[in-house]
């Protein structure tokens, strides 16, 4: 798996990029979990965006948004976690939740400065956060879920504290070509 990741503000976005991040976005959650909801929540303008390209062919195969403390919940979070389906099941999932963690310590200006992470996720993300330490809450349809995600897909808070540092991770609007096996 030879994958190129970049960290990058919403200004920073080219357009080719905005533009696959949002069709990975809408054929995860709106085609394939069939989630209705506004995804442009304003939120992706003051976020980072980390994105997964094959560097072959420079196509999107994973995206996250990385949250400062503070935009949407009182901790950094992570949302809109998405992984193309044809790469599912490759180990692709635990590398991007690896490095949306290290993205959020850029909101602290210091690697070891965040103290903990929210990820507002649909229950199978617990399977990949679980070894990275995560505290995970018992599933639930929220009120406010209720009507936008299916009945067979609950919603668990992950709340998780600052694992390791990547070097590579240091700044935004950055490339870094990580080892996948870590």
């Amino acid at each position: 798996m030879n994958l190129q990741w970049q960290i990058e503000r919403f200004d920073a976005l080219e357009l080719r990029q905005l533009y696959q991040l949002l069709q990975l976005r809408q054929a995860v959650f709106a085609v394939e979990q069939q989630c209705i909801y506004q995804d442009l929540d304003n939120l992706d303008l003051e976020s980072f965006h980390l994105l997964g390209c094959h560097a072959q062919s420079g196509k999107l195969l994973a995206y996250a948004r990385c949250l400062p403390p503070g935009l949407k919940y009182p901790e950094s979070s992570i949302g809109r976690v998405a992984v193309d389906l044809s790469w599912r099941g490759k180990g692709l999932g635990h590398a991007l939740l690896r490095r949306a963690i290290d993205c959020c310590a850029l909101f602290d200006g210091n690697e070891g400065g965040v103290q903990a992470i929210r990820i507002s996720a649909q229950a199978y993300l617990p399977m990949i956060a679980r070894p990275m330490g995560a505290w995970i809450s018992p599933p639930s349809l929220s009120a406010s879920a209720r009507g936008s995600i299916p009945n067979t897909i609950a919603k668990v808070v992950i709340m998780i504290g600052r694992m390791r540092t990547w070097p590579a991770c240091r700044s935004a609007s950055r490339t870094f070509a990580p080892d996948l096996r870590a």
